[in-house]
């Protein structure tokens, strides 16, 4: 097999080998939005370029690269343009290679092809069920039941609700929920009292209806004639 010979560039010293320049990298930023549906991005660049026909003199000009944006794409990607650096007698133009990063979104964030949402719920949200509305990256509303008792660890996982796998598009990845647990500042002793009662409850039916038992005591709670003493925490 023939290999193409070796280019000669100009130097200083007579007629070289061309060597070529290192490459150039440039950060490509990505909001979660553009890598899940993709497309192309417009990126401006300067760079001296052949004026004559002999190749001799140079002069900045402006170029637009058109950056193809794969849909899933990862962060640290690399997208290489060849030869797009300065042009030189003296050498071979240098790679243009842009890295993509992603920007921070305001409620999701990206684990490799799942995302990960953050709720917060009240404390008798995470003992007794609550429905969990999340806005999509590609605009539709979800709306998801949670019917276990909400740990500090626990985790709900909505299968195909995350980003696009790049290899396997348009499969998707999954959306992970977890949780924020806001506890109450304070609470009366009635009501302390009530939900000692319905873990005691729980406890004797040795897990089951857990949620149905200690549902019933809360509303029941709010039915009662709390003393006025006990209506505000002491002074």
């Amino acid at each position: 097999v023939l290999k193409d010979p070796p280019k000669l560039c100009k130097t200083a010293s007579g007629i070289e080998v061309c060597k070529k320049q290192p490459p150039i990298r440039h950060s490509l930023y990505l909001t979660l939005h553009e890598v899940y549906f993709g497309g192309i991005k417009k990126m401006k660049i300067h760079r001296l370029t052949f004026i004559d026909d002999e190749r001799t003199k140079t002069d900045v000009r402006e170029k637009i690269l058109t950056v193809p944006i794969k849909p899933g794409i990862r962060p640290g990607t690399e997208i290489v343009f060849p030869n797009e650096g300065d042009q030189n007698p003296a050498h071979i133009p240098a790679d243009v290679i842009f890295v993509t990063e992603e920007r921070r979104h305001e409620y999701f964030v990206r684990q490799e092809d799942d995302l990960i949402f953050t709720s917060q719920i009240s404390l008798e949200e995470a003992l007794v069920g609550t429905v969990i509305t999340v806005n999509t990256i590609d605009h539709r509303t979800i709306r998801i039941p949670i019917t276990d008792i909400v740990s500090p660890t626990y985790e709900k996982i909505v299968e195909n609700e995350g980003m696009p796998i790049l290899d396997r598009y348009p499969d998707k990845g999954n959306l992970i929920l977890r949780f924020d647990i806001i506890f109450p500042m304070y609470l009366p002793r009635t009501c302390k009292d009530m939900l000692k009662n319905g873990f005691c409850l729980a406890k004797v039916s040795g897990g089951r209806n857990q949620h149905e038992s200690i549902n019933k005591l809360v509303l029941a709670d709010k039915m009662m004639r709390v003393d006025p003493d006990e209506q505000l925490p002491p002074m």
